[in-house]
């Protein structure tokens, strides 16, 4: 069996449709944008494994808080999805360098029950 906490999980949002999260350092998360299918969640989510390094961007952000986060896009600018909070940019940094080493190795695990 996979582990959710080394796989890129497609989740059920209430009724609002699907996103994809995928573990990084720390306890924190980087969260995909809302999705209107699990197949176009799913699609997402293997694009952003196979062409991380050479299709998307990393957005660097501070929140009103002082906390950071980062967001990536796709090669177009369009959002993805983007990360928790965290108080360092220290932890920032090793999460994007997580996310970009591991991220490609992950498989994707589909919801068992998807309401679609």
């Amino acid at each position: 069996m996979i582990s959710k906490s080394k796989a890129i999980v497609i989740e059920q949002v209430g009724e609002d449709g699907f996103c994809f999260t995928f573990a990084l350092p720390g306890g924190k998360m980087f969260v995909s944008k809302l999705f209107d299918t699990v197949e176009s969640a799913s699609f997402a989510a293997k694009e952003m494994r196979c062409g991380l390094s050479d299709k998307f961007s990393v957005l660097k952000r501070i929140a009103p808080t002082n906390d950071t986060y980062f967001i990536m896009c796709a090669a177009d600018g369009s959002p993805v999805g983007q990360s928790d909070l965290f108080e360092l940019v220290t932890y920032m940094e090793l999460a994007i360098e997580h996310l970009r080493k591991c991220l490609p190795l992950a498989s994707v695990l589909l919801p068992s029950n998807p309401d679609t």
